[in-house]
């Protein structure tokens, strides 16, 4: 139940508690049996899929940590505003140049 409420709590930014996450494990449980027909084919894609996820959210960090690098060269304070991400502020500069 701790590996299952460390990942669910992670990636639900905190919305997962570990009362819901036994919740979860207690109905899988009751519900008995839940293989179906090509399970093993099934299980196979769904870890491919995660892998994949994985991966991508690995290459975003690293492109959200390399915005965070570039954006001080432009001295741009759009960022500041409430809403408004580093991200936002990389495509804009993209889009219009660097404005002075």
């Amino acid at each position: 139940m701790e590996e299952l409420s460390e990942e669910l709590i992670l990636v639900s930014h905190n919305q997962f508690s570990a009362r819901r996450c036994q919740k979860i494990l207690d109905a899988v449980k009751a519900d008995g049996d839940t293989t179906r027909g090509y399970q093993p084919e099934q299980d196979e894609i769904t870890r491919g899929l995660v892998h994949d996820i994985r991966h991508y959210v690995a290459q975003l960090e690293v492109i959200d940590r390399g915005i965070a690098d570039f954006l001080p060269r432009f001295k741009c304070m759009l960022n500041i505003i409430s809403g408004v991400s580093d991200t936002t502020v990389a495509k804009l500069l993209l889009d219009i140049g660097d404005i002075k």
